[in-house]
């Protein structure tokens, strides 16, 4: 019997948990991947504050232009949790102590803070050992030219929740793939 690990993502995750599941397998194993044009353009738009935020130090102009101390944006970290289970975070910013995340779209910011990924980096961070004590949600709205703000506070509560959703939804994901094969069927590719 192969020992398969699930490698859980906040995209994965939230897929699976909001009942998308043929969308989550086909993401998980990349078996089709639509983009559509909101996807590309918000791809663009995050690939200009990553450069930003790097070369200058600040948020982008468009959330405030404030100053950052040491901006890791962008990385993709893998995290052991079980022997069954990798989280896998990739924050639009680290600036430790500090999570930024950054959003495009007609949504305000206080509608991502609502979702787990908020949660789910911290846990990260935590896992990793990386200082974090406060969510960051910016959000541009391209087409009204308006921007929101919200913040999260990295509670022991938050963090609980979050570990609970990764361990129960992944915990549901793992053991629907190992039932039905699809391990084996798909065998994942880098996530």
């Amino acid at each position: 019997m192969n020992n398969y690990k699930l490698r859980a993502s906040y995209s994965y995750l939230n897929l699976w948990s909001s009942g998308r599941w043929e969308e989550a397998i086909k993401a998980y194993f990349k078996l089709d991947r639509f983009i559509s044009r909101a996807m590309a353009e918000g791809s663009d738009y995050h690939d200009e504050w990553q450069n930003h935020c790097v070369k200058t130090k600040t948020l982008p102009i468009v959330f405030g232009g404030a100053k950052l101390n040491n901006p890791v944006c962008e990385d993709k970290k893998v995290i052991p949790v079980y022997d069954w289970l990798d989280l896998v975070i990739k924050a639009d910013c680290i600036d430790s102590p500090i999570i930024h995340e950054f959003k495009t779209g007609t949504l305000d910011s206080d509608d991502y803070v609502r979702t787990f990924q908020p949660a789910i980096y911290a846990v990260g961070c935590v896992l990793l050992k990386i200082p974090v004590k406060r969510v960051h949600v910016h959000a541009y709205n391209q087409y009204a030219k308006t921007s929101t703000f919200s913040e999260i506070v990295v509670t022991e509560s938050l963090l609980k929740k979050g570990l609970a959703y990764i361990e129960a939804v992944g915990s549901e994901m793992h053991n629907y793939f190992v039932e039905n094969g699809l391990y084996e069927r798909y065998s994942p590719k880098e996530n």
